[in-house]
């Protein structure tokens, strides 16, 4: 059985969300979360942007992140933790720029500030 055929019935068109980018800036606690849901939905490009080192006070909220992450850059550990999670879609940390927004089927807010 495929992992996606309940949102097949449900009428999600899988194609589309394979063929679809989408950029996720901030990826602490509600960034985890919808990074985690976008991979597991089968959105096929996942790109994660956030500047901030992940901090042990993050580690209680954020499922993707482990206490030997502390320190690291937030956006290239969810990014590892998704994709190696979820080998169907490709996700990948960005440096965000002026210009990240474009080209991209859905930008999404994580940002707690």
């Amino acid at each position: 059985m495929d992992r996606y055929t309940r949102l097949t019935e449900l009428g999600w068109n899988m194609d589309l969300l394979r063929r679809a980018t989408v950029l996720v800036v901030g990826a602490g606690a509600l960034g985890n979360e919808i990074i985690k849901n976008l991979a597991l939905a089968g959105v096929g490009n996942v790109l994660v942007g956030d500047l901030a080192g992940i901090e042990s006070h993050n580690l209680t909220r954020s499922v993707l992140f482990r206490a030997s992450d502390v320190g690291r850059r937030k956006a290239e550990v969810a990014a590892l933790a998704a994709a190696s999670a979820v080998s169907s879609s490709r996700i990948s940390p960005m440096r965000i720029t002026s210009g990240s927004c474009r080209r991209k089927s859905r930008v999404r807010s994580a940002m707690d500030t």
